[in-house]
């Protein structure tokens, strides 16, 4: 039986080979295992950068806008804060009053809607309350501008 001896020049190519496939392992770095992207609408709240007074704008604005409100607008104020929207004042009936809040509820970003708006004019304000101008009683600390008077800037006393 004869042995097979390799030839010097298998033995360089084998041994050439051996040490190419050496240094090519051993100069690649592993890939880093992949990473979840967060996508920016999943971390950032679209409202966050709104301001209670842009909502306050925003609601006035669509109020000025009915012409049904034309002659109501110095008796309905709206404040805001964080937020939550609050309708104070009076406006002229149950439909009125029900427009106003679907008005404030349909502005996006507000969190919540506080109506506290009466159907007339009351007169006498209760322990809890504040005669605020042209708008009636509110919430002691609640008081804001009319709708008519653009003055349309969040209570300070909130």
């Amino acid at each position: 039986m004869s042995k097979l001896i390799p030839s010097p020049k298998a033995i360089l190519l084998a041994t050439l080979v051996l040490l190419t496939g050496l240094c090519v392992a051993c100069n690649s770095a592993p890939s880093p295992a992949p990473t979840a992207m967060a996508t920016p609408a999943a971390t950032m709240d679209p409202c966050a950068t709104v301001t209670d007074a842009a909502l306050i704008k925003e609601i006035s604005d669509k109020i000025k806008a009915d012409p049904q409100f034309e002659k109501q607008l110095g008796h309905i104020a709206v404040n805001s804060k964080n937020r939550v929207v609050m309708l104070l004042g009076w406006a002229n009936g149950e439909a009125a009053v029900n427009t106003l809040s679907q008005y404030a509820g349909a502005v996006k970003c507000v969190s919540k809607v506080e109506n506290r708006l009466n159907t007339k004019l009351t007169v006498g304000c209760g322990n809890d309350q504040e005669d605020c101008p042209g708008v009636g009683c509110v919430p002691i600390g609640q008081c804001a501008p009319p709708v008519g008077t653009g003055q349309n800037q969040p209570s300070s006393n909130n």
